[in-house]
């Protein structure tokens, strides 16, 4: 698949108890997170299966699995090109 922006995917299955720091790879980019299956706490918020967030403004997110979890991030431009 090709995408026409400066976004990143991560596919990731966590067990429980695991903690972890997503670094902003693009300034002025955000992440959409996506709970598959299981529970994690996303910087800050609860989440469980089927639960998103979008995230934007800041340049790291804290991840912290609360049971076996599949998640999926997708980091994108939070702004149109040329805005």
């Amino acid at each position: 698949v090709t995408i026409h922006q400066d976004a990143w995917f991560h596919l990731g299955n966590l067990n429980k108890g695991t903690s972890l720091d997503y670094t902003i790879k693009k300034p002025g980019n955000g992440v959409y997170a996506f709970v598959l299956n299981g529970a994690a706490t996303i910087a800050g918020q609860e989440l469980k299966t089927r639960d998103g967030l979008g995230v934007w403004e800041t340049e790291q997110l804290a991840i912290t699995a609360t049971d076996d979890t599949k998640l999926l991030l997708m980091e994108v431009p939070m702004e149109l090109p040329g805005k």
